[in-house]
């Protein structure tokens, strides 16, 4: 990609039921006060896996942070910006995910850890008016910015909806970076290439499928803690989750710019406690 391209971006159906059994409730802010859980949770939460999964999980958007829903006083992504508060001057955000490099075990049984920020997303949204889009323009999209998610490339959110009514459909396709002279307003779709995910939302819930059509997450809101939470409901690709995480929060910035309600699943029995999210 040349100077003047890097130039120009940094101006910047039906639902699937749900049918899994849910666990009992558990309080989503629940952090567990023992040592010992403290020293699993952290090298759970480690890059080095050998099957590199990241497990099922709740997420929490809160502000700029992303966190485990089990641990709120760690964060596990990072944004330079509050999504849910921007006006449209906003055309893009930075996605960090903050990886944690564990060390000698103290005294007392707790390995030392050492936090370590990766810019690794772009968060583009490049608005404008529905009558001067064309239909392959990628208004929402995610840049890759390091090596962890380039093999994923850069994907685009492409929207469709009922003949009245907003957006219910969102499919995640590669985008084209080397077009629109390297405008962002003007960037398009890759044709033809299969999408990575698909988000449905149908009556208040909105529901993430991976490439195969099997169920990856869900959002929801519980009535506890009123904010955007993802439902991780598969065992991920470390890269996959990233790329997950960053469309989601696409999802969410495009909402709330045009005052649409986030789709979300309200009631208890989608809340998942899952124990102590390892995120190994």
């Amino acid at each position: 990609m040349d100077q003047t391209q890097h130039k120009h971006e940094d101006r910047q159906e039906d639902l699937p039921s749900y049918e899994a059994a849910p666990p009992p409730y558990a309080d989503a802010r629940a952090v567990s006060e023992q040592a010992g859980a403290a020293a699993d949770h952290a090298r759970a939460v480690g890059h080095d896996a050998a099957d590199g999964l990241a497990k099922p999980g709740i997420l929490v958007l809160d502000g700029q942070r992303i966190y485990a829903a089990s641990d709120p006083t760690t964060a596990l992504y990072e944004l330079n910006r509050g999504i849910t508060n921007l006006s449209y001057a906003t055309r893009v955000i930075e996605f960090t995910r903050i990886e944690q490099r564990h060390g000698d075990v103290s005294a007392d049984g707790v390995p030392t850890t050492r936090l370590r920020p990766r810019h690794i997303y772009n968060l583009y949204h490049s608005y404008r008016l529905i009558s001067a889009t064309p239909s392959n323009h990628a208004e929402l999209f995610i840049r890759s910015m390091a090596a962890p998610s380039r093999r994923l490339g850069h994907l685009g959110l492409k929207k469709s909806r009922a003949v009245s009514g907003p957006t219910s459909h969102w499919t995640a396709i590669p985008i084209n970076l080397k077009g629109g002279n390297g405008n962002i307003e003007q960037l398009g779709f890759v044709p033809g290439m299969t999408s990575l995910w698909e988000a449905h939302s149908k009556q208040g819930a909105c529901k993430w499928t991976d490439m195969a059509g099997n169920d990856a997450a869900i959002e929801y809101d519980t009535d506890r803690v009123q904010l955007p939470q993802l439902l991780v409901t598969a065992s991920l690709q470390r890269e996959h989750l990233d790329a997950l995480v960053a469309l989601w929060c696409c999802r969410i910035w495009d909402l709330t710019l045009r005052g649409q309600p986030l789709h979300t699943v309200q009631t208890r029995s989608f809340v998942s406690s899952i124990g102590n999210w390892k995120f190994q």
